[in-house]
């Protein structure tokens, strides 16, 4: 039986556990952990701040107060109590204890699994990935994700080790194993993460899509799925031998009953015990019935979010990863209660346009809204566009998918009904590829009749989109022109918010519900203008600071000469902050005035800060030449890249390139990280004001113009290095496909480089024709053999499409045909004629194409 199966084991486990106490094998435990986590992932210890805390702690309370401590330095986590509390109380603090009550009650049985010293490391792993996160959403819900996996684990393990007769001989091997692989899916996690944390860090790398990552968690649910048979097939086997047992004492019940009927009370007891093992069976019966409920529910909720996944959510265009506020407390009421009554009106227009000029404060009301929204449960999803930010910001065809993403979280009907359309659809291209009518269509639309009841929701959700004019001009007229005119039909409302440009005045002029910000009356623009610029400068104030500073008569100017703009506050603001003292007579004193144009004041502060950057009193020439080239750069790119990268496709160093923008910090928005977050504007009227002509300052007149053939020099001059090679990702066979062996990253210099090279050539100005005949000449001499297949390969290793791989070569022949470059033009269309015919291979494996002999082209 199971019961003397392990007796003997308990027997010797339970003696050896008097002698070592918990906290004694805890101890232990903690030093292997330490030493493995250093040999795993090479990280020095004493150097490693979350490690050098955890050293001293001896309980599970202890390891959650570390954590804790450690959370509350990080902005993200303010007002997220609850967030922290469900982690802490539900995921870290149980599982340490349960760990801790395993080394306990298995005794001499947690020396020989090696899993239970390893998986002490995933306490510090655990931090990292927690100071990682940042409260980025989606990527939060992930590891919750993982979480969940480990404590239904942990719970079931928790129960069978309370009593060594529940383990049988499967499922304890089974469960080591899935100790042991926990620790591995957490090293697989750290080594994804870097040794500093910012807001980006989720932009390139996925803990879910990294492919180790993926086959860890596959083996792990492989693992916690054997565990279940195994668990199964030992209740089975119980089952059995209770009820042979069983079938025994009922024969020996029946002869005792015929031999000794006068013993009634022999008879009565030998009944309970009857009974009593019988209940006994039944509730091992249900407990095991309940494990693999829950394990089913579990993968159920797997499969659903995998299907939600491919709508491929922007997460750093949601409202919770915006790094700014709201509008500041007391200010920009009146438009806020307004809009507050519209979203609270159910007879209310589902569509309002709030428009204005750039940097009156048009996103500030958006999230001040969407954070309303949200504590009143109206808020479907949000979409915050941006040039400055990620491609995806301003890519179009993301917008919908991300809100359908943010409905499905809000209202459980909504979300049965999308994930059924989304496997009805599943064979075809993710959504993000749909024109936005087949968005609508099928992710609005039908989910929402689908819902047998859609008005018992009281109020119909919002869905905010914020700054629709820093997407592509054409394509969002599209969107709008679709949009605008099926949004009747769906049970929402839409908040929009953009520039005044012609395109969207033409899409949006049947929106009955509008507000021009700039039209709003003076008065009540300077009363909020004041009061957050009076906000702000009283922040900067200490001890060393005049009495009396800010006065009254500063803080009037400055919102005199922001008149309607509240970027040139906030831009002023992040100038002065640097030097209030000495900064705040250049802005307020006889040098700048008021009473320019509306975009005056906005000039004169950038003014200020360029001129303050290039000063030639301060900086030698060659410095100010790479500030300029520097400042171009960022403003002709097709997409902003980490300063590691740029500074690799410039050919300077990375502390050179930040160097070069110490003075620009006001405008530019320059991470702590040389591996994460983006160089790039602060708000797209900075560009605005460089690249229109008779605003920008003369040492600045034509810097886009000469940034845009520096980007593209500099891509020439990659192709010419050995960056570009063949077999770049390093892939171990050309017969294997690209998803059956390991590939090594492409550089993101590499990157940009091969995606952007067409796109950068053709926006080079043809002003001076012989300049532009060179660079494409410089390209001729490049591309024409080898490095085009090497090319197909970086291309095919991105997964990068046919269709928009073709769009790149296409762009460069228009432009060759133009320039007259006969033997180029000839090339790259004979290479889009092999490209259409061979790249299929190049997207299967990666070097495969590259091995093909010129002959074939």
């Amino acid at each position: 039986m199971v019961t003397s199966k392990f007796a003997l084991a308990e027997t010797t486990s339970s003696s050896k556990a008097d002698d070592v106490t918990t906290s004694d094998i805890f101890a232990r435990l903690w030093s292997d952990a330490q030493n493995k986590f250093k040999q795993q992932v090479g990280v020095e210890l004493t150097k490693h701040p979350i490690a050098r805390d955890l050293e001293a702690c001896t309980t599970a309370e202890d390891i959650c107060v570390v954590f804790e401590r450690q959370l509350r330095v990080f902005v993200a986590f303010r007002g997220s109590a609850s967030t922290w509390g469900k982690l802490r109380n539900t995921y870290l603090k149980p599982t340490v204890e349960i760990i801790l009550m395993l080394s306990n009650a298995l005794g001499e049985a947690a020396s020989v699994l090696p899993a239970i010293p390893g998986g002490k490391a995933i306490f510090v792993v655990l931090g990292s990935l927690l100071r990682a996160t940042q409260g980025v959403t989606e990527r939060y819900d992930s590891l919750m994700g993982l979480f969940e996996e480990i404590n239904l684990f942990l719970d079931s393990l928790a129960v069978r080790t309370r009593k060594h007769s529940s383990w049988g001989h499967a499922s304890r091997n089974i469960s080591s194993l899935i100790l042991a692989h926990l620790f591995d899916v957490f090293v697989l996690a750290i080594e994804l993460l870097p040794s500093t944390s910012t807001t980006g860090i989720w932009r390139m790398f996925s803990l879910t899509k990294n492919k180790d990552m993926q086959s860890a968690l596959q083996r792990l649910r492989a693992l916690t799925a054997l565990e279940v048979r195994a668990l199964a097939s030992e209740t089975r086997v119980d089952t059995a031998e209770a009820l042979a047992l069983s079938s025994k004492l009922m024969e020996e019940l029946h002869a005792m009953k015929l031999a000794q009927t006068h013993d009634t009370l022999s008879l009565q007891i030998l009944e309970q015990s009857l009974a009593s093992l019988a209940e006994t069976q039944k509730r091992g019966m249900d407990q095991a019935s309940d494990e693999r409920q829950r394990i089913v529910h579990a993968q159920e909720d797997a499969k659903e979010a995998a299907m939600l996944s491919r709508l491929d959510p922007v997460d750093r265009a949601d409202i919770s990863a915006q790094a700014r506020h709201g509008c500041l407390p007391g200010t920009r009421v009146e438009i806020l209660k307004e809009l507050r009554t519209w979203a609270g009106d159910s007879a209310a227009p589902p569509v309002y346009w709030l428009n204005g000029m750039a940097g009156t404060g048009k996103s500030a009301i958006a999230r001040s809204l969407c954070w309303s929204l949200r504590s009143d449960n109206l808020l479907g999803g949000s979409f915050f566009c941006s040039r400055g930010g990620s491609a995806d910001q301003m890519d179009v065809k993301r917008i919908l998918p991300t809100l359908v993403h943010g409905i499905a979280a809000r209202d459980y009907r909504f979300r049965n009904a999308l994930i059924a359309r989304l496997a009805l659809y599943g064979s075809e291209p993710r959504p993000s590829t749909w024109n936005v009518t087949l968005q609508i269509v099928r992710l609005l639309e039908e989910p929402f009749s689908d819902i047998l009841n859609p008005d018992v929701h009281p109020l119909p959700l919002v869905l905010v989109i914020d700054a629709l004019d820093e997407t592509d001009s054409h394509t969002i007229r599209d969107f709008l022109s679709v949009f605008i005119a099926r949004v009747a039909h769906v049970p929402i409302k839409v908040f929009l918010t953009s520039r005044p440009e012609r395109g969207i005045r033409l899409e949006l002029r049947s929106v009955e519900t509008v507000t021009r910000l700039h039209d709003i009356e003076q008065d009540i623009v300077e009363a909020d203008m004041f009061l957050y610029i009076k906000s702000r400068l009283v922040c900067m104030c200490d001890d060393a600071f005049p009495p009396g500073w800010p006065s009254q008569r500063d803080i009037l100017a400055l919102t005199r000469l922001a008149d309607k703009l509240f970027i040139y506050a906030f831009t002023a603001l992040e100038y002065l902050s640097e030097d209030p003292i000495e900064r705040l007579p250049k802005l307020t004193g006889h040098s700048v005035t008021a009473g320019q144009p509306l975009y005056g004041p906005l000039d004169a502060i950038y003014s200020l800060i360029i001129s303050s950057a290039i000063d030639p009193r301060k900086y030698d020439a060659d410095d100010i030449a790479l500030t300029r080239k520097v400042l171009g750069v960022i403003l002709s790119i097709g997409e902003p890249l980490p300063v590691y990268a740029l500074s690799s496709l410039l050919g300077v160093t990375p502390n050179r390139l930040r160097s070069s923008l110490n003075n620009l910090h006001a405008v530019i928005n320059v991470p702590d990280s040389d591996e994460h977050g983006t160089l790039s504007t602060f708000h797209a009227s900075f560009s605005d004001f460089l690249s229109s002509p008779g605003r920008a300052p003369r040492e600045m007149q034509d810097i886009t113009v000469n940034g845009q053939y520096d980007i593209a020099a500099a891509s020439i001059s990659l192709f010419q290095s050995d960056k570009l090679r063949f077999n770049v990702t390093n892939a171990s066979t050309s017969y294997l496909s690209n998803c059956h062996q390991d590939l090594a990253p492409v550089d993101l210099s590499l990157r940009y480089a091969c995606l952007y090279w067409s796109y950068d050539l053709f926006n080079c100005s043809l002003d001076d024709l012989g300049f532009a005949r060179d660079l494409w000449r410089s390209l001729e001499h490049v591309f024409v053999g080898p490095k085009f297949l090497f090319w197909t390969e970086v291309i095919g290793a991105l997964d990068i499409s046919l269709a928009d791989a073709c769009v790149i070569l296409s762009r460069a022949i228009r432009r060759s045909r133009q320039l007259e470059l006969s033997d180029l033009r000839d090339f790259l269309e004979e290479a889009l004629a092999f490209l259409k015919r061979f790249y299929g291979m190049s997207t299967r494996s990666a070097c495969r194409i590259s091995t093909y002999p010129p002959s074939l082209l």
